[in-house]
């Protein structure tokens, strides 16, 4: 009698347990995904929840530019089916530049290929040259070039940044939204490779990983996810079928993005404004 009182007890102990395995209770927290975790940062967050989120305007007559490229073309991209949010940052001239296009060592000069591109962003006649700045620091070293050494080349060159540490998406919103691209330092070895066929823009497609540098210039919410707009200097000289080159709008995804910036350097170098001469 006794043994089958200790049974019972132990059968019951057991169904409530995997009961529990399968539900919360109200003091149990569960995992959020990235979205959920960081839209609640702040109460003005641009990225809604689905219950408050107006619609976007479906209407192509409205964009040009990259915003219908990416309107006309976003399934075969490979980003889901409906734009649920878009913040981006353009110019109506082209500021993008492949680093295999620079000399020397145009393998390692994604840094700098980086800081060309925001010094162009901020002002198309800038006077950054690559070229020079690899002549003038690191002549014979095939070697790239670290989060300071970053920032004392942005100093040399008169551009006023910011030192930003990356912990939410609303970190990243909130540059965004001032009209500021930054420069990200990221682990390519934590981003995996994006389909491969000629029009993916999804996550990484140079077979090449480890550290780099790429330009951060929007944020794009579908359907499928959330998505950080870069421009990665690392086209490899090589293009899409509309001879767009590899690097420039690419996608990588919000949790792949953080995860690559945490294995590399947390900080963002935001890029203010260029400094003049009267300044």
């Amino acid at each position: 009698m006794k043994r089958l009182g200790i049974v019972i007890v132990l059968t019951l102990l057991l169904i409530f347990l995997y009961g529990c395995s399968f539900g919360l209770s109200p003091t149990q927290s569960v995992d959020l995904t990235p979205f959920e975790t960081f839209a609640t940062d702040r109460p003005s967050e641009p990225f809604e929840t689905d219950a408050t989120r107006p619609n976007e305007p479906t209407d192509l007559s409205l964009y040009s530019g990259h915003e219908l490229d990416l309107r006309i073309n976003l399934s075969k991209w490979g980003l889901g089916n409906t734009i649920l949010r878009y913040l981006s940052l353009n110019r109506d001239y082209n500021w993008y530049r492949d680093q295999h296009s620079t000399e020397p060592f145009g393998i390692h000069n994604c840094v700098l290929t980086s800081i060309y591109m925001v010094a162009k962003f901020l002002n198309p006649d800038h006077p950054f040259s690559v070229n020079e700045a690899r002549l003038n620091t690191k002549p014979e070293e095939a070697t790239g070039y670290s989060y300071r050494e970053a920032r004392a080349l942005l100093e040399k060159a008169n551009i006023r940044y910011e030192s930003k540490l990356m912990e939410a998406l609303s970190d990243l919103i909130g540059f965004l939204e001032r009209g500021y691209v930054a420069i990200a330092f990221v682990d390519m070895r934590v981003v995996p490779f994006g389909a491969f066929d000629s029009e993916s823009r999804v996550n990484r497609y140079s077979l090449q990983p480890g550290l780099h540098a790429v330009v951060v210039k929007g944020l794009l919410e579908t359907d499928k996810g959330i998505f950080i707009e870069v421009y990665d200097p690392d086209s490899n000289n090589k293009t899409y079928s509309n001879q767009t080159p590899l690097g420039m709008n690419r996608y990588i995804e919000w949790d792949h993005f953080m995860k690559a910036i945490l294995r590399n350097e947390s900080h963002l170098l935001v890029i203010i404004e260029e400094i003049l001469p009267n300044d």
